[in-house]
């Protein structure tokens, strides 16, 4: 069983930080285009420019996460994080490299376990269930958070890397085909052109 949840786990991270990875430019003159509009980096205007090392709490204040749209070659997989933060609350946020933020949704997991635990020790029905109804809260805080994250900070490198050109994909394809006799599989490779 512990070899199961083991592999549970390492699959579940590996999904949601597959995503393609995706480099952001460096700057190379004193200004660079986000949004459409010049932006000069200073270290005290508090402008975000290509190549800075951002926390969500600061990238959240230009990027709505209700604007976000998925797009081929995200950096972040929404669903995969909130998944990883649903099964372990603090994972998905720590796979999106907000390692505080993610280690305090897992203290407040494991607090309010510690509380239910002790409810069950001194035998007491209101801790228990407080204990319980709190870890319940942060596991879905944490999962919804997580998603947002995710989409935030994947809306910040769509504006790094500017607009797309062509996107071509070729995976494998099945369907079925009716004949006379019977219904038939079918394989093949389905190529998709994106621009």
């Amino acid at each position: 069983m512990k070899r199961f949840a083991l592999i549970f786990v390492s699959l579940l991270i590996g999904y949601a930080a597959s995503a393609q990875y995706v480099s952001t430019p460096e700057i190379q003159t004193e200004t660079s285009q986000i949004c459409d509009e010049t932006v000069t980096p200073s270290a005290d205007s508090g402008d975000i420019v290509p190549g800075m090392k951002l926390k969500y709490r600061e990238i959240k204040k230009f990027y709505d996460y209700r604007d976000y749209r998925k797009e081929p070659g995200q950096r972040y997989r929404p669903g995969g994080l909130g998944v990883a933060s649903f099964f372990i609350p603090g994972l998905g946020e720590m796979i999106a490299g907000e390692g505080w933020r993610g280690a305090a949704f897992m203290g407040g997991w494991l607090a309010a376990h510690f509380v239910a635990l002790t409810g069950v020790f001194e035998l007491s029905d209101a801790i228990y269930y407080t204990g319980i109804a709190g870890a319940l809260t942060m596991r879905v805080w944490s999962t919804a958070d997580a998603v947002r994250v995710a989409k935030v900070k994947n809306l910040y490198y769509r504006d790094l890397m500017g607009p797309r050109g062509l996107e071509v994909d070729l995976y494998p394809s099945m369907s079925y085909i009716k004949t006379a006799e019977r219904i038939q599989p079918t394989t093949g490779f389905t190529l998709a052109f994106r621009f």
